[in-house]
Parts: structure tokens; C-alpha cells; sequence
């Protein structure tokens, strides 16, 4: 079997690997440029099939965000009539074990931290070949959307949010997880 080496962690890779199993970040090779071009022109693809999949348990609202493992999706619970956020992780990685195995993995530890400043997971979901996990949504914007709209913030609210993502952290750390994707994208401000 043909090897390469992930670029970012330097993990041993199967050629044909898409995204590295270890950091979960894409890897350069052949075919995958057509691959992810495929996905990212047909977005409605995934949401047709969530949809689908999904009757009847959740009526998915629209797209909210997208990152390497995974789009978020804003839906309506239907059985607890609330609204949801799913993070699901799209088809082409949803042919790796390895991906398939970290995407719960990642569920299944959030869904253990029980904090104020940790968005919690509620449910974690495999249906049609689709798997996601479920949230509470989060109304508020990120801190990158408020730096964006505000570059300079005042000292106060800088040390607020910087005293509760510590806060977040510290108690995740001290519960042995290690986020590794903080930046101001992922973290959402409520109030």
C-alpha cells in the first residue's frame, strides 16, 4: 500500500486519505481537490439528504456554519420543540472509520462537560448514513463577527470574554480535554 505523511502532524496516511484521522485536517493529494470541489459547489446536496433523514425528529432551518469537520445546520426539535444546533459530518468523510470514530469521539467528551461557557451535546445520531450530533443553538454572535463589527473593544469586555473562555478551558483541561481548535469563529457570545 502507497503512504504519505500528513503535513501538519506527521502521521503515516494511507494515499488515498482525505482528511487525517489524528488532526483531522485535510490532506494534499491526488483526487481530493475534485472531491472537495464537488461538496462545496453542491451544498444543498447534504441538506436535501439531512432533511430526509431526518423527518420527522428535526426540521432543519438553514446552513450556519461550516468547518473542516463538519457544517452546522440551525433546526427546530420537533418531539421537545425547541430549536437545535446539528453539526454533521459531511459524506466524503463520513467513508473514513477513522473520521467517522473521531466525529463521536469529539461528541461523546463535550458531552460529558457540563459547564456554563461549554455549549453542551445532547444527543449524538448516525441516520441514513448521516451522522451528526445535536446542541442547544446559540443565538448570540461569535467573537469574530463582534471584532468585525467592533476591532476595538473596550478593556472590560475583553477581560470578560477572555476570564470565561479561560474558565471554559481550564475546566476541560482539568477533565483531561484539550479543545485544539480555539479562535474567535468557535466561540459564541450569549448576552
Amino acid at each position: 500500500m502507497v503512504m504519505k505523511t500528513c503535513p501538519h502532524c506527521q502521521t503515516e496516511l494511507a494515499s488515498d486519505t482525505l482528511f487525517c484521522p489524528r488532526c483531522a485536517k485535510q490532506v494534499p493529494g491526488t483526487g481530493e481537490d475534485d472531491l472537495l470541489a464537488s461538496s462545496a459547489s453542491d451544498p444543498t446536496g447534504l441538506l436535501d439528504r439531512l432533511r430526509t433523514a431526518t423527518a420527522g425528529e428535526f426540521k432543519i432551518v438553514r446552513e450556519l456554519g461550516r468547518g473542516g469537520m463538519g457544517r452546522v445546520y440551525l433546526a427546530h426539535e420537533l418531539a421537545l420543540e425547541r430549536r437545535v444546533a446539528l453539526k454533521v459530518l459531511p459524506p466524503y468523510l463520513s467513508e473514513q472509520s477513522e473520521v467517522v470514530e473521531r466525529f463521536q469521539r469529539e461528541a461523546r467528551t463535550a458531552g460529558k462537560l457540563n459547564h456554563p461557557n461549554i455549549v453542551a451535546v445532547f444527543q449524538v445520531s448516525e441516520r441514513a448514513g448521516i451522522h451528526f450530533f445535536t446542541m442547544p443553538y446559540v443565538a448570540g454572535p461569535s467573537l469574530r463577527q463582534i471584532l468585525k463589527q467592533t476591532p476595538q473593544l473596550s478593556v472590560e469586555l475583553c477581560r470578560r470574554y477572555l476570564r470565561e473562555a479561560a474558565d471554559a478551558l481550564a475546566f476541560a483541561h482539568g477533565r483531561g480535554v484539550v479543545h485544539r481548535d480555539i479562535k474567535p469563529e468557535n466561540m459564541l457570545l450569549e448576552g
